[in-house]
């Protein structure tokens, strides 16, 4: 084969093809034509020159999509003929829809397993690779480093925090700056103004790690993906940075409660990134961070008042690093009444008529949870909600 794995064809053969295509079809089939949505699978989840082009958003060429072609046709004959069994074709899966949680992926599937000739096939499987990109992760929308393996590896979208971006009150002013901001991010190439890398810094418990987890769930549908982050793990950057630039698809790398002691340097490697190096940060990535620190970095008197010549120097180093975001949201606990306000429509959303919250007097009950244990914030609400 030209284009895609040269041993696709052996590989497929000298599997046990039954017993994989039932573990297929009970784990990942989301049609009900089982064997060729096997093969086809195997083939969107190459990673090859083809996958490669479509994912930098281009058009690939004549002779590549010729070369490409003749792999599909190779494809039909092996496997899509009048010969496969009976019974591959006929077996019935428990349950559909095993990715419902990215129906985008689903739908695209179903279209491709559709298509009856090599030239249809071949133009839905570009399509497919423009759209979601190649590799065992295309089906994914959050990712996270894997230092076993030196690469981003897929996180499983059943384990994903699903938030939707509605259930979360109080906080409008920051939840409009970062949709602005993040629509800018995705839409933005052919306009004047860039997006910003974000701080949401702030209070505890507030909703700045869940709004960024919120907002993944409103834009992926538009090609928005999340890369998860330990502050560890930030001398990883580069790698990441050169895995994923050529690609189609736009990244928020998102570190959560981000922080530095005194002592520790990786801090530094971050303020290069954003500004500071001669290469420019790619325009398909974008930092958001939260801290439950204003400066990022632990200041101490000893840091202000110590034995340092220069202490302005000193201080200006320590809150260099925030000042470095583009973007800076700040989160302050809420206050009675609108601690009250989010229990209210938390209730709502989970079908409790306001009848039943007065008849049952859970507002009181509310505000008893929060003073005997975390306090007024939307955190205390929902750990209050999921106790009722």
């Amino acid at each position: 084969m030209l284009i895609f794995k040269p041993d696709m064809i052996e590989l497929i053969k000298e599997k046990k093809v039954l017993r994989n295509m039932i573990y297929f079809a009970e784990t990942q089939s989301v049609t009900d034509k089982i064997y060729k949505e096997m093969i086809l699978t195997l083939i969107v989840k190459d990673v090859n020159i083809l996958s490669e082009v479509c994912e930098r958003g281009e058009e690939p060429g004549l002779d590549l999509k010729s070369a490409a072609l003749s792999d599909i046709r190779e494809v039909f004959a092996e496997f899509f003929n009048p010969q496969t069994p009976a019974w591959f074709n006929s077996y019935a899966p428990s349950k559909f829809e095993k990715n419902i949680n990215f129906p985008k992926y689903n739908i695209k599937m179903q279209e491709l397993c559709s298509l009856e000739s090599p030239q249809e096939l071949l133009d839905g499987i570009i399509d497919f690779y423009k759209t979601f990109g190649g590799g065992d992760s295309n089906n994914c929308l959050a990712f996270k480093w894997d230092s076993d393996s030196n690469k981003l590896a897929g996180i499983d979208i059943f384990s994903l925090d699903r938030c939707n971006i509605d259930d979360l009150y109080c906080i409008d002013y920051q939840k409009n700056v970062i949709c602005e901001n993040t629509e800018l991010f995705l839409n933005g190439d052919n306009l004047e103004k860039r997006a910003n890398n974000i701080l949401l810094e702030g209070d505890s418990g507030m909703g700045k790690s869940t709004l960024v987890k919120a907002v993944l769930n409103k834009y992926y549908p538009q090609g928005l993906r999340l890369i998860e982050l330990d502050k560890q793990e930030i001398i990883y950057f580069e790698k990441i940075a050169y895995e994923i630039k050529n690609k189609n698809l736009k990244y928020i790398i998102f570190i959560d409660d981000l922080s530095f002691e005194t002592n520790e340097t990786e801090y530094k490697i971050i303020k290069s990134i954003i500004d500071g190096k001669i290469t420019k940060q790619p325009n398909n990535i974008l930092i958001y961070a939260t801290s439950n620190r204003k400066h990022l970095i632990r200041e101490t008197w000893q840091d202000r008042e110590g034995d340092d010549v220069h202490v302005n120097d000193t201080k200006n180093e320590l809150m260099s690093l925030s000042e470095r975001f583009g973007i800076k949201l700040s989160f302050t606990s809420c206050t009675k009444q609108e601690y009250l306000y989010i229990v209210e429509n938390l209730l709502k959303s989970h079908t409790i008529n306001t009848e039943e919250i007065e008849n049952e007097n859970l507002k009181e009950k509310s505000l008893v949870f929060a003073l005997k244990y975390n306090g007024f914030s939307g955190r205390t609400a929902r750990q209050f909600i999921n106790s009722i």
